[in-house]
């Protein structure tokens, strides 16, 4: 059976199934940053991200106002890695944005945190 997803219109929607590769070799030279997973989330989310050298990478969490909700730093080695977020130590929900910085780079993306 094929798998199938439908919107509040009824419509079918197409499903692609991604996987990430660990094969460092078609990474670029720069920071990239994946979308938190899952999302939207209510208990745990991750945040991966690819570096292409060691380097100090620092998470800011931010509510829709722009208050800093979270901030972590930590030093991560080159290739894919992952901040993980537990809801109890943000106390918010709804919109939520995520910063990512490393070096000279930096990633902004929305993540939804439900009840």
């Amino acid at each position: 059976t094929s798998a199938e997803a439908y919107s509040l219109q009824k419509e079918v929607l197409d499903i692609e199934f991604i996987v990430r590769s660990q094969d460092l070799s078609s990474q670029g030279d720069e920071l990239e940053v994946f979308q938190n997973e899952p999302n939207p989330f209510s208990d745990q989310t991750n945040i991966a991200f690819y570096l292409p050298s060691r380097q100090n990478v620092t998470l800011t969490v931010f509510d829709a106002n722009g208050k800093v909700i979270q901030a972590i730093t930590q030093n991560f080695n080159k290739g894919i890695n992952e901040f993980s977020l537990n809801s109890e130590d943000l106390n918010a929900i709804g919109v939520l944005l995520y910063r990512v910085e490393s070096g000279s780079s930096s990633v902004t993306r929305k993540m939804i945190m439900v009840k």
